[in-house]
């Protein structure tokens, strides 16, 4: 590493980007042992970043993602490593989060839906949240 790399460093860690935008960066920018480490490390980022390069707008498919998340949303919880018939309703109960990658929603509140917010909430990534409720 030289002192412009390390300098480089100090100006990308001000522009605050997220671990995971820094992460398909890397893996854009490695050469090819480099690239090797990134996809042993990091194999589901490697995966998607390489199924949104070949999709156009980076827009895949199967995931319709949730961009702008509002308190009281119906979402349902879907993380790429279920099957398509695993899945988990909820009501987002906070959206005012850190770099919007994540938000607080309330899963189990023994279908008493109208007082979701008197329930606790787990903490969720956004890319493992669909709109709407399943059944």
């Amino acid at each position: 590493m030289s002192l412009h790399e390390y300098q480089e460093s100090i100006e990308i860690d001000s522009k605050d980007y997220t671990f995971y935008s820094l992460i398909m960066a890397a893996i854009r920018k490695a050469d090819d042992g480099n690239l090797a480490r990134l996809r042993m490390a990091f194999p589901e980022t490697y995966n998607e970043l390489k199924a949104r390069y070949n999709a156009p707008g980076g827009l895949l498919e199967e995931s319709k993602m949730i961009t702008n998340p509002k308190v009281g949303d119906k979402v349902h919880y879907q993380p790429s490593h279920y099957l398509d018939n695993e899945f988990g309703n909820g009501i987002i109960k906070e959206a005012a989060t850190h770099k919007q990658e994540a938000v607080r929603v309330v899963y189990k509140c023994d279908n008493d839906w109208d007082n979701y917010t008197n329930y606790s909430s787990a903490l969720t990534y956004l890319k493992d949240l669909k709109p709407g409720w399943r059944t």
